[in-house]
């Protein structure tokens, strides 16, 4: 590890007021991340909050232990913080509240582990070769030698499973088991994480489900599947937001697909982009065609055009990459 990192986790350690902030539309590793985070710093002695862009008592990740803290940021808060420090943001502009953040805080600091990252903070511990940014925490907490409380471990160990996909993912490293090992030894529960996430599916979204197999759309020789949800769709289902990875996941997960696309209508009319790939396809690199990023196998984008727009430049783009890029892949 870094000598630096260790550095600058240590002037976090020792910062007196703190706010921690992750991305909007948070998944398993950013609020793993984020209660990981506010758990090893409350127990450290810090003055921590941790914000989120809206708080959903009945979500997916709403068992994690200090969940019911999580406050959403108010333009009626003039608090000054010592430091920010932001956490699974692959970009500045998609940090929760960022413009509120960063102009009411001293100092922001960037943990993350994508490495699209830019690089925004005043310091920055960013490692693209790390799972998750759940993993980089523990590293960061094993080698300061400070103690990862049972709740802390549960919320890492989360993280660490989502962004691994439940370790099926070619982004878990001999050091990610050791990870999840130690962290659960440290006392995590990973009965509870695995039962949230696996074991406890609404029934509303099998029935989303069945909607959106049979409307997907069969692209490339079947190498790309693109699902379209509009707001109305998705209220009338019930299903929250958080649900939609797997959703994506899913139609990855099909013999012979490289690319799945999940088009997503936002209350504000833009269109949420989220991509997977299998085995090849650097969908990192697309989404950076929108303005997005992420890694190489995951990563997504806001676009501002309407759906039917929104599609049919996805189309063109994949096409054009398959064909210039992929070519011999796509004919294998």
């Amino acid at each position: 590890m870094n000598l630096d990192w260790n550095k600058t986790f240590q002037k976090i350690l020792k910062s007196n007021k703190i706010a921690l902030a992750t991305h909007v539309h948070p998944d398993g590793d950013a609020y793993g991340s984020l209660l990981g985070m506010w758990h090893l710093l409350k127990n450290n002695g810090s003055n921590v909050t941790a914000f989120v862009d809206h708080t959903n008592h009945n979500g997916k990740y709403s068992f994690l232990p200090g969940y019911s803290e999580l406050i959403e940021i108010s333009q009626d808060n003039h608090e000054m913080y010592d430091l920010a420090v932001t956490l699974d943001c692959g970009d500045k502009g998609r940090v929760t509240g960022s413009e509120w953040l960063f102009s009411h805080s001293r100092q922001v600091i960037n943990i993350d582990h994508h490495y699209s990252n830019p690089m925004f903070g005043h310091e920055n511990i960013v490692d693209d070769r790390i799972s998750s940014t759940c993993e980089l925490l523990w590293k960061l907490s094993v080698d300061s030698k400070i103690n990862i409380s049972k709740e802390a471990a549960t919320c890492l160990f989360t993280g660490i499973m989502t962004d691994t996909g439940n370790f099926l993912y070619e982004n878990t490293s001999p050091e990610t088991y050791r990870s999840t090992a130690d962290l659960v030894e440290k006392g995590a529960d990973s009965e509870t994480v695995k039962f949230h996430l696996y074991h406890n599916k609404p029934l509303a979204n099998i029935q989303f489900l069945g909607f959106l197999i049979q409307q997907m759309q069969v692209l490339l020789d079947g190498k790309v599947i693109i699902l379209n949800i509009s707001r109305e769709i998705l209220d009338n289902y019930g299903v929250s937001y958080e649900d939609l990875d797997e959703f994506v996941a899913f139609a990855r997960d099909i013999k012979g697909v490289e690319v799945s696309a999940l088009l997503k209508e936002m209350k504000d009319g833009n269109i949420k982009i989220s991509l997977r790939s299998k085995s090849y396809f650097d969908v990192s690199e697309l989404a950076q065609q929108f303005n997005g990023g992420g890694h190489q196998r995951a990563a997504g984008a806001v676009s501002p055009v309407d759906m039917e727009k929104t599609r049919e430049q996805l189309k063109n783009l994949l096409e054009i990459y398959f064909q210039e890029k992929y070519y011999d892949n796509w004919n294998t």
